[in-house]
């Protein structure tokens, strides 16, 4: 099975600790981050892997090499600018085949069972999309059989309802998702930088992308200075 791990991401928030090194590479309980998430997804059976790199991409190409060189692992160089998720997933397209793959931020840690999740993906729905129950200022807005049909920023008061239903339920991302192929001919080929996340909102009018839910499982985002720590002691 193909995965694509999203390690392209200026790491801003992590400020002076990604000053000179890429988030990919920041340590927790002396293992980086990209090293936790090659290693959990051939745990699960992800056996190629695709990398999309941006900020100091040529530390986190070494460092993959010199540490997992028996491995089918490949990189999509994003040089002049990162893509966001939406525009490196586009940009890696033929790295895939007719397989649905898997996609994973390299800065989250989390316990969830990638190979049951994907088991539990239906092959005709567009993506499948790892959720919590937790506190998250955005959230994806479901229906009754936890279907996408919009979003929302509680922080901003922005709301986008794709498709109207009666009795919407929240679920907040994890960044963890099961893709169909199928999705490439959907995505805005002409525009460069794009989150996934806005073509999902976009795409579930029509489209079917489910959230499933993992809140009994332990998950953090790593991409929070403040949680390097939390980590630390959740991950051990």
């Amino acid at each position: 099975m193909k995965a694509i791990i999203f390690a392209a991401g200026l790491g801003g928030r992590l400020k002076e600790i990604t000053k000179d090194k890429p988030k990919a590479l920041v340590e927790v309980n002396g293992k980086t981050l990209v090293a936790y998430a090659i290693e959990k997804l051939d745990y699960y059976g992800f056996d190629e892997i695709i990398i999309n790199v941006h900020h100091h991409y040529q530390q986190i190409i070494d460092f993959v090499r010199k540490h997992y060189s028996q491995q089918k692992i490949h990189f999509s160089i994003e040089k002049e600018y990162p893509l966001e998720t939406g525009g490196g997933l586009l940009k890696a397209k033929d790295f895939f085949d007719e397989k649905h793959f898997l996609a994973y931020n390299t800065d989250i840690l989390s316990d969830i069972d990638l190979a049951a999740f994907y088991q539990q993906h239906q092959t005709e729905d567009l993506s499948s999309l790892a959720c919590m129950q937790r506190e998250s200022n955005r959230r994806f807005l479901t229906d009754a059989q936890d279907y996408l049909c919009g979003w929302e920023n509680i922080s901003s008061g922005e709301r986008i309802i794709s498709r109207k239903v009666d009795n919407m339920k929240t679920a907040a991302f994890c960044g963890i998702h099961i893709i169909n192929p199928k999705i490439f001919e959907f995505l805005e080929q002409n525009q460069a930088v794009f989150s996934i996340t806005k073509s999902y909102i976009e795409l579930c009018e029509k489209h079917k992308i489910k959230a499933i839910d993992f809140s009994n499982n332990k998950w953090i985002d790593v991409g929070k200075k403040e949680n390097i720590s939390k980590a630390a002691s959740i991950f051990r």
